[in-house]
């Protein structure tokens, strides 16, 4: 199993090092793309995920039947899913996942290149839910509900190809209440928030070998939640919260739970919300003077607003003029590909895409040279 994880993991980070390192160098256009809205409604969308080498992107958009998933590639623009919402997406951008609507309740629910819609089921006296995150393939997929045995409060799901939807049983033997965010690539890890303590919860890695590891809170903080983990579990990023005060965290068993810090332009709140593949580039959104910024953090350079990279590094700022950049939602397997949201120069909240990878030299890291390490973490 994990050898065929590895070989996967490493095919699909060399084809994306391949693709940064050929071909002509990345016009003005392929540096910042703008995803447009779907037909029909008003012009709104918002992007939650990317595929492994950013050629995806999913999220939700208004349009002629109300809000609607949509997912996105250069050739066909933004085409609509038919359910409401989609929050992550399979490393090759085939499988989608997110909730329908059964009954006027809200079902997990999958939706396949090749397969169209495929409700996940509900379990015994559960109530609303939802898929938040998806393994490398499609064959594991995670979410939450809420549950009348747990009076009313969520619960984490796990959905596989043999087992059906379920409960987190595992979990539930240690804390019944839990939000399930995001899952490894080869399906073995779990992260989240569980309720440890009534009225307090706490960001938790979750796997069947290890059992939960409580990851804590930032020195004098109250709350934590994981959002996103790298492709072999090593990694987790997510926030960790004390009143209004809010600080964007990484994860590893080594350094336990650090403080991204903040950018330089005086932001007081930060969140992280997606990951690369190997964990060095980390993408999310802060909040300062001038409201909300989505980021960029790697170790050399710390945290630093995409929209400045994307004017200092590649001189964008006319392309750019009247754009807010928002926040970040999802990056790309290598850490160059970057999507997220924001309000466009029209004053519509629109989702986004920017290339920050050179065809010589990526602005954070070397696919190529990164996809061996990788994968040798997975033996």
């Amino acid at each position: 199993m994990k050898t065929i994880s590895a070989l996967i993991v490493l095919i699909t980070l060399l084809a994306v090092a391949k693709l940064l390192t050929s071909g002509k160098p990345p016009t003005e256009s392929d540096r910042f793309t703008s995803l447009s809205d779907l037909p029909g409604g008003c012009a709104w969308s918002k992007a939650y995920g990317i595929s492994a080498d950013g050629t995806a992107v999913v999220g939700h958009s208004n349009s002629a039947t109300g809000m609607e998933a949509f997912r996105w590639t250069k050739e066909l623009g933004m085409v609509g899913l038919g359910f409401p919402q989609a929050n992550a997406i399979s490393a090759d951008g085939s499988v989608v996942v997110g909730y329908q609507h059964i009954d006027k309740l809200a079902e997990p629910v999958r939706w396949m290149h090749h397969g169209g819609i495929i409700g996940l089921g509900s379990l015994p006296r559960a109530g609303n839910g939802e898929a938040t995150g998806v393994s490398a393939d499609g064959s594991v997929i995670v979410g939450r509900c809420a549950s009348d045995l747990l009076e009313g409060d969520n619960s984490g799901l796990l959905w596989s190809k043999n087992d059906g939807v379920k409960f987190l049983h595992h979990l539930r033997d240690e804390v019944p209440r839990a939000e399930a965010w995001a899952v490894s690539a080869n399906g073995a890890v779990v992260v989240g928030a569980c309720e440890f303590e009534r009225g307090r919860s706490e960001a938790f890695r979750f796997s069947t070998e290890g059992g939960m590891t409580r990851l804590g809170v930032l020195s004098g903080d109250y709350d934590s939640v994981a959002y996103a983990v790298s492709i072999d579990g090593s990694v987790i990023v997510g926030v960790s919260t004390c009143a209004s005060v809010v600080h964007a965290f990484r994860w590893t068993e080594a350094t336990g739970m650090v403080d991204l810090g903040t950018p330089p332009d005086g932001s007081c709140a930060c969140m992280s919300s997606g990951v690369s593949a190997d964990g060095s580039v980390i993408v999310g959104q802060c909040h300062g003077a001038a409201g909300f910024e989505a980021f960029i953090w790697d170790a050399v350079s710390g945290l630093r607003s995409v929209r400045q990279i994307l004017v200092s590094e590649f001189d964008l700022g006319t392309q750019l003029r009247g754009w807010k950049l928002r926040a970040a939602t999802g990056v790309s397997a290598d850490g160059t590909v970057v999507v997220g949201y924001g309000v466009n120069p029209q004053g519509n909240q629109e989702a986004w895409l920017a290339f920050l990878g050179d065809e010589h030299r990526p602005v954070v890291l070397a696919a190529d040279t990164r996809a061996v390490a990788v994968a040798r973490s997975h033996k």
